[in-house]
């Protein structure tokens, strides 16, 4: 990706979690208060599902801007994995690259 592009990106994407978290803290006191109990619960768990993902996607522009500075190397790609970002033989969920799998 171009730095531009990512440099854009990560500009709209902490926009909008600033915005979320203002709407989540101030904004939408108001509206949730007035929700069922059950309701409220629903509300705050998709309230964090949205902050946390929008902190993902900011965690992994950060990544792009340090690999094309020069900070970082590029991610080796895995060969096998069980699942994305995980290695098959480590149960604790550790990502590494297939060849140091074995290990």
């Amino acid at each position: 990706m171009q730095r531009r592009l990512i440099d854009a990106l990560y500009s709209e994407a902490m926009l909008l979690a600033d915005e979320a978290r203002t709407y989540f803290d101030e904004a939408g006191r108001v509206e949730r208060e007035a929700l069922d109990p059950l309701i409220r619960v629903s509300f705050s768990c998709e309230s964090l599902k949205v902050t946390t993902r929008l902190m993902h996607v900011i965690a992994w522009l950060l990544t792009q801007r340090a690999v094309q500075a020069g900070e970082l190397r590029p991610p080796r790609r895995a060969r096998s994995r069980a699942t994305p970002g995980r290695c098959a033989d480590h149960r604790c969920g550790a990502t590494c690259d297939a060849a140091d799998a074995g290990a």
